[in-house]
């Protein structure tokens, strides 16, 4: 996937750890992420929360 996203112009991430993309055409966004990675973000984002409801 590393290969793929360098070879069609996806750029790293400021993270490092995923890349990104604009497509001028269709006007749209995209992002290649691990889900590690996306995990990880959402358990972080919510984190507050799960505190408050004694989920942790």
């Amino acid at each position: 996937m590393k290969r793929y996203a360098k070879d069609s112009g996806y750029k790293l991430l400021a993270s490092g750890d995923g890349y990104f993309f604009f497509n001028d055409n269709y006007n749209m966004y995209v992002e290649v992420l691990s889900f590690d990675k996306i995990l990880n973000d959402s358990k972080e984002r919510n984190r507050v929360l799960f505190e408050k409801l004694n989920l942790l």
